[in-house]
């Protein structure tokens, strides 16, 4: 897999984790206000394109392509979007509203969110724009926000083609290992896991991996700790955290670990670059997948990982993460190789209690992050309207699932509300964002 295409797959990431956070415009809402009983369906007006682009219709029902192609080494897909968007200011009633916009960090991959207006029609888009040294491209995919859901995947897939070659990313990514790799494993050889060559494995116990690469790359793969919330307690003990928080603090506990023990590695957590939530296994548990920069012995890696937490009936919380790690010059062009490692982990039989299953199940979400994201994109749009209006208020939604009822309370109120709510012995929880429009 070629840098370009891990580039694809890192964007796919930063835009999902924006869609859940990003506020939109009021525009939006009152555009969708001010269309009520307008007629709605039917094709689009053609109007006359921008010198360069070319327009594509879904042959299956609504929804536009408008897309164009650029020769030459392009530096800046930033620069691409700015340029393309100003260029189809005149095919629409005007500019189009901006309601989020995404990009890698290396600026070779831009997608963004808009809202416009054609012949007094409301419509919706996701612009792309990706550079490389093949070229670039820039798409703009609209239709009605009431029909994007249909129309965007057929649209994306014909975007596809326009792709730079070096960039292209119109399916999911082939997690199988190239031949040469090798299967391995070590220890009481309770798992395996596939891996190029002078990759080892380290560590095998209980289903529990530890990998290392070649240039210092780290693969660490089902660990499961319980940290204790009594006063005074040894090990690992503290309070309960979130995900995002409960990984930096499992950084910095082993950092001391390794000072304790007279080991010479030191790794210091650095910025959470991307955050997405995901659905934890556990009852009562809180999931996330975050990017994150760690400083290990001065040098900067980038870390991916997935983490549970989960509050335990009795005194303590559990905390679970698997993580692939590497140098962040390396990180990008690997990072499809570090999943396709993770990917082919296999527990034995003999090992493979529930727990443990249901965490690898967790691995289709990780598939689902590789791929384009399409469904969960366009899943974010019906809830992307909703979620700005709680963030715009500065409250979350709750719910008392023993109930079946919902409300909306002050976010510095949340905690205490929820606390309150399981005190009684019901089952509470906050509402996440996925599930704030039911379908």
């Amino acid at each position: 897999m070629n840098r370009q295409t891990a580039v694809r797959v890192l964007l796919v990431v930063t835009l999902i984790s924006a869609l859940a956070s990003i506020p939109s415009t009021s525009i939006a809402e009152s555009q969708r206000t001010s269309f009520v009983g307008q007629t709605v369906g039917g094709s689009f007006p053609d109007h006359a394109l921008p010198p360069g682009f070319q327009s594509y219709n879904n042959p299956h029902g609504s929804g536009r392509l408008l897309y164009t192609r650029f020769s030459g080494d392009r530096s800046s897909a930033r620069a691409v979007m700015r340029d393309s968007l100003a260029s189809l200011k005149t095919y629409f009633d005007g500019p189009s509203q901006l309601l989020s916009a995404v990009s890698d960090p290396e600026d070779q991959a831009v997608q963004v969110m808009v809202s416009a207006s054609l012949e007094s029609q409301h419509v919706r888009g996701v612009a792309t724009a990706v550079v490389g040294q093949s070229g670039g491209a820039f798409g703009l995919i609209f239709d009605r926000p009431d029909a994007l859901s249909s129309s965007f995947e057929p649209l994306s897939l014909r975007l596809a083609q326009e792709m730079p070659s070096s960039s292209r990313g119109g399916g999911p990514i082939d997690l199988s290992p190239p031949k040469e790799w090798k299967r391995q494993t070590a220890g009481d050889r309770s798992a395996a896991a596939d891996l190029p060559a002078g990759w080892r494995i380290t560590e095998c116990n209980q289903g529990i991996l530890t990998i290392v690469g070649t240039h210092q790359e780290l693969i660490e793969l089902g660990l499961i700790f319980f940290v204790s919330t009594l006063p005074g307690s040894r090990g690992m003990a503290g309070p309960y955290l979130q995900p995002v928080p409960a990984f930096s603090y499992f950084v910095n506990y082993f950092s001391r670990v390794n000072l304790q023990q007279g080991l010479n590695l030191n790794n210091v957590p650095g910025r959470v670059l991307e955050v997405r939530e995901t659905p934890a296994p556990m009852p009562n548990g809180r999931g996330s997948y975050l990017l994150q920069e760690v400083a290990s012995n001065g040098r900067p890696f980038k870390v991916f990982a997935l983490v549970y937490t989960a509050l335990n009936v009795t005194a303590g919380w559990t905390l679970y993460t698997s993580y692939v790690a590497a140098p962040a010059d390396l990180f990008p062009g690997e990072f499809p190789d570090l999943m396709r490692i993770w990917s082919s982990w296999k527990v034995d039989d003999r090992v493979y209690q529930r727990q443990m299953q249901q965490t690898l199940e967790s691995m289709n979400a990780t598939r689902d992050i590789l791929s384009r994201g399409t469904e969960r994109q366009i899943h974010a749009y019906d809830n992307l309207e909703e979620s700005m209006s709680l963030i715009i208020r500065g409250e979350e939604r709750v719910e008392n699932k023993s109930l079946g009822g919902r409300a909306d309370i002050y976010t510095q109120d949340t905690d205490a509300v929820l606390h309150a709510c399981q005190t009684r012995g019901y089952d509470c929880r906050r509402v996440p964002f996925s599930e704030l429009t039911k379908p």
